[in-house]
């Protein structure tokens, strides 16, 4: 019988935990443990000690975050306090157990002025609040942990919980005209298709160490998307996106899959 290995998911109920959920039968020899916020507050240091103690495990895939990038600007707290400090308490215990620590991070470490995708070896400079603290919280998780594996992703769409497809989808279901912004180009990555990454990698104990990058692989913006997804909807091309004063985001932030 081979060796069962066994696999933490925060963020249980968010679109990546759920995609995982979705194809955990495809990968028998991984047994997956899920905890959402009311079992595992990644933000309270005696929550994340108390089922590290409790239950035994060989990786901890770290899929909670703080994603609300234009909230996030007048809540900086919030947004530190689940993509920074939270991410420590989790790499300070899996240092301590010798468990090994996937995290998810995103595009948006960069500034966006590239023109070509970025590398993971390129230098980081966010422009935003939620930017900023998933840096943050990669460099936190660097310092505390001696096993881990930090993989940035971007534009992740599903038909789990609330997201870029599912918004635009239920307003096209309802008849309504999209209009859509072209102003900003990345990678989109379908949900389902990172978790298969992420399983494979842990299945097959292959996940690249240190830094990587995985998306869907092409790069468009957010109105060729909605064309993709949606080909028989009303959809119009913005130029410009109605954004906060405040907000700023990367203009291109395309990553490159290594």
């Amino acid at each position: 019988m081979p060796k069962t290995i066994s696999v933490a998911i925060t963020g249980a109920n968010g679109q990546l935990g759920q995609s995982l959920r979705s194809i955990q039968s495809q990968f028998p020899k991984l047994k997956l443990l899920f905890f959402d916020r009311s079992e595992l507050d990644i933000t309270n240091p005696e929550s994340v000690t108390s089922v590290f103690n409790h239950y035994t495990f060989d990786y901890i895939v770290n899929c909670a975050a703080y994603t609300n990038v234009a909230a996030a600007e007048h809540d900086k707290e919030a947004a530190m306090l689940l993509n920074c400090s939270a991410v420590g308490h989790l790499a300070a215990a899996a240092n301590d157990q010798n468990v090994f620590m996937v995290h998810i991070s995103t595009d948006y470490v960069f500034d966006g002025t590239k023109l070509d995708p970025y590398l993971p070896s390129d230098k980081t400079n966010p422009i935003n609040v939620y930017g900023k603290s998933k840096l943050l919280g990669e460099q936190l998780l660097s310092k505390q942990c001696e096993q881990y594996a930090i993989i940035r992703t971007s534009w992740v769409y599903s038909e789990f919980g609330s997201n870029f497809f599912t918004k635009v989808k239920s307003k096209a279901d309802l008849g309504e005209s999209l209009s859509i912004t072209n102003e900003y180009r990345g990678c989109p990555t379908y949900a389902p298709d990172l978790a298969k990454y992420i399983l494979d990698g842990i299945n097959n104990e292959n996940l690249p160490v240190g830094i990587s990058h995985f998306t869907g692989g092409q790069v468009m913006s957010w109105y060729d998307l909605a064309k993709k997804l949606l080909p028989n909807a009303d959809i119009k091309m913005a130029p410009n996106e109605e954004e906060p004063q405040a907000l700023k985001r990367p203009k291109n932030s395309a990553l490159a899959n290594l």
